[in-house]
């Protein structure tokens, strides 16, 4: 299956939710040659029209380590993917090299701080302080900070209280299929959810 395929599909599940009154946010990880290719706005905006979607609903990643590879021509593609209202998010931050310069540079609205920094909370101090400093930049940039790898209600407490409102995780939820996903939002709509 190709990109436009998983998209589409991704973008049907979308819809589905909609329909049985659930928001549901669409994430896709983005790769440079990806972002640099001229024709990804008019695919997408090509598929949202079919799905009478908008780009509201859709978050696109980037990773951190991509970002000094991509070309100054990208820069276009992401101001026009965030033209559309896409959220453009730094995926795997604190993993990678790029410098808080290229993060001011880029049009992007929501950092996904790595994993790593969670799993090390308990027994490392200074994971604490930078989970602290990036929530405390993402507030200063006016960007959302999502924290990845929450796996334990005592690591959600701990995130809750440094101020963290957004997280991913096995805490959450695993990995699913899009029926199964579209069940989970259904029975977490009807106040049945374990996560609140």
């Amino acid at each position: 299956m190709n990109s436009v395929d998983t998209a589409l599909c991704d973008l049907q599940m979308q819809r589905s939710a909609r329909a049985h009154g659930c928001v549901l946010n669409v994430a896709f990880n983005l790769q440079t040659v990806q972002l640099a290719n001229a024709q990804l706005t008019s695919t997408l905006n090509s598929l949202l029209a079919e799905q009478a979607s908008s780009g509201s609903g859709l978050t696109f990643e980037l990773t951190e380590s991509g970002l000094p590879e991509a070309p100054a021509t990208s820069l276009e593609t992401l101001v026009r993917l965030r033209m559309m209202g896409c959220r453009l998010s730094i995926d795997d931050f604190g993993a990678g090299f790029s410098s808080l310069q290229r993060l001011c540079q880029l049009p992007f609205n929501e950092i996904k701080l790595d994993a790593d920094f969670i799993h090390n909370l308990a027994h490392e101090p200074r994971c604490r302080a930078a989970i602290s400093s990036t929530l405390a930049l993402g507030e200063a940039l006016g960007m959302s900070v999502v924290i990845e790898g929450i796996e334990t209600a005592a690591q959600r407490r701990e995130l809750l209280a440094l101020g963290c409102t957004q997280g991913q995780g096995y805490w959450y939820a695993r990995p699913m299929a899009g029926v199964d996903l579209l069940n989970w939002l259904q029975r977490r709509n009807h106040g049945k959810g374990t996560d609140e």
